[in-house]
């Protein structure tokens, strides 16, 4: 209930419990006057900006994060939990040098009695069953072979490399082609004002941890084989796509100087390693190497690298020309084992 009250002064009268518009817009001031001293203690409270503290005194200027030679590290990027969720029976875990799992996927042969076994180590930045190495499993399992196929993370300098493994101030580089098939390294590290400071700090993390992921996976590879003899397959040949090239080689050369089987598919060299791996053929007279070139791309480097190991001796390799990609893709994977199988039946 409203209560009216008449004002007898003559005044406008005023209704008790409907304040009028002057009585409002006081109430709103009022309101604000004492909300001003909480927010600026709100605002007091709140931390502050990051600054550079000098001799001199502080800067406004907020401080850059300072690059960690640290946080440059290795990451895989291949997504292997998940491709073992995805391939329950074929997934096989192996211990790496550093104690950590690597995932290698196998396809046991469709055909007895088995012929043996052909390890794949895949193009660089593909996973156990992505690119041609995932096409070829099935394919050779169907033809009588055991294929096992291992994923090669991307390289510490050897291109972009995954999120994990970029400093906030990393940047890649374009790759740089050479006459001997190889692709220049690009370690570069652009830090816009530092530099100079940064340049001296990552050369060599990075160089340390070339020969890290080299060495992680090497013995990935190394597991991998003995694992394969283990489970009976004697005849373990060996198959390096791409990049996976010299990983596959200098697996080879581990064997205690056993003749070795080897296949390349469109290799590809480092920078480092483009100009070294020549030299490594000293000694490999008894080696059956198989080198499956892309038909299309660069030929005359094929040529040549078909020229030093006759100058090195080595009888038993031979080149083929396959139409396929200058990288080769899962479509090209009928072809390429239609001639990895013709050669390993050279000797039936």
């Amino acid at each position: 209930m409203v209560v009216r009250l008449r004002i007898t002064t003559g005044q406008r009268r005023s209704r008790i419990g409907r304040p009028s518009g002057g009585k409002r817009l006081l109430t709103v001031l009022m309101t604000a006057m004492l909300a001003m001293p909480a927010l600026a203690q709100e605002e007091s409270d709140a931390p502050e900006a990051d600054t550079d503290d000098t001799a001199e005194g502080a800067s406004s200027t907020p401080r850059r994060a300072p690059v960690d030679a640290r946080r440059l590290m290795i990451s895989t990027g291949l997504g292997s939990r998940a491709l073992a969720a995805r391939f329950p029976d074929a997934a096989v875990w192996l211990q790496n040098s550093e104690g950590g799992d690597e995932l290698a996927l196998l396809e046991r042969e469709q055909r007895a009695p088995a012929k043996g076994a052909v390890l794949i180590l895949g193009a660089e930045g593909q996973s156990a069953a992505s690119g041609l190495a995932g096409a070829m499993r099935e394919a050779l399992a169907a033809r009588g072979w055991a294929a096992m196929t291992l994923g090669l993370p991307v390289g510490p300098g050897d291109g972009p490399p995954p999120a994990s493994a970029q400093t906030s101030t990393q940047t890649a580089a374009e790759p740089d082609p050479s006459p001997t098939g190889g692709e220049a390294a690009n370690p570069a590290l652009a830090a816009s004002g530092e530099s100079s400071v940064i340049d001296v700090m990552a050369k060599e993390p990075v160089a340390d941890l070339t020969g890290q992921y080299r060495e992680r996976v090497a013995s990935t590879l190394s597991a991998a084989r003995s694992r394969l003899q283990q489970q009976g397959y004697q005849r373990v040949v060996l198959v390096g796509v791409g990049r996976a090239a010299m990983p596959v080689w200098r697996e080879a050369q581990a064997a205690n100087g056993r003749s070795a089987e080897l296949v390349w598919i469109a290799p590809r060299f480092a920078a480092d390693e483009r100009q070294a791996w020549p030299a490594s053929l000293e000694g490999q007279s008894d080696w059956q190497v198989l080198d499956l070139a892309p038909a299309r791309a660069q030929p005359e480097v094929a040529s040549q690298r078909a020229a030093v190991f006759r100058r090195q001796g080595i009888q038993g390799y031979q080149q083929q020309a396959v139409a396929m990609a200058a990288l080769p893709t899962a479509r090209d994977a009928r072809q390429v084992v239609s001639r990895l199988v013709a050669w390993l039946q050279r000797e039936d």
